[in-house]
């Protein structure tokens, strides 16, 4: 879990290379996880994660973590996506972060430098019957209070099987 956060994550917005085009939604599906974003998102190839998509300005990063992986550290199945966020912060050791539920969406913000830039997070927790999620979806520190609200949307249409 502790490598949940690390900035190699963070050039994926840089990578993400489409045309400014109109943006339909579109729906992503991948292992389990399905989610709808727009057209402006391509799939990416990330190590330890089970997908991530990213457009010109945003990415969203999708982790799954079987129970029995977590066991260690007192998360099991009968855990909430609460107490995996909590303990998501507190592996990270993300002090400034609270958890909290926003629209029935369990979550928690935090921000990362990557060079010169700083980037800004909505982490996301979800339970599904074998695992939890940590999906989180990613902007510049300057567009995320714009970009939030969209986040929370992508954030709702997620489903898991």
């Amino acid at each position: 879990m502790k490598s949940l956060f690390k900035i190699f994550l963070l050039p994926i917005l840089c990578l993400a290379l489409l045309c400014g085009c109109s943006a339909e939604p579109e729906t992503f599906s991948k292992d389990g996880v399905s989610i709808t974003l727009t057209s402006q998102f391509e799939e990416l190839e990330q190590e330890g994660c089970v997908a991530v998509y990213g457009s010109r300005s945003e990415a969203v990063m999708i982790q799954k973590e079987d129970f029995s992986a977590l066991a260690e550290i007192g998360i099991n199945a009968d855990s909430t996506p609460l107490d995996y966020a909590n303990a998501v912060i507190k592996a990270n050791d993300l002090s400034e972060s609270t958890a909290e539920e926003r629209d029935g969406i369990v979550c928690f913000t935090y921000t990362a430098k990557s060079g010169l830039k700083t980037y800004s997070y909505l982490a996301t927790a979800h339970k599904s019957d074998d695992a939890f999620w940590l999906i989180q979806f990613s902007t510049s520190d300057k567009k995320f209070e714009e970009k939030e609200p969209t986040f929370l949307s992508y954030a709702k249409s997620i489903v898991l099987s």
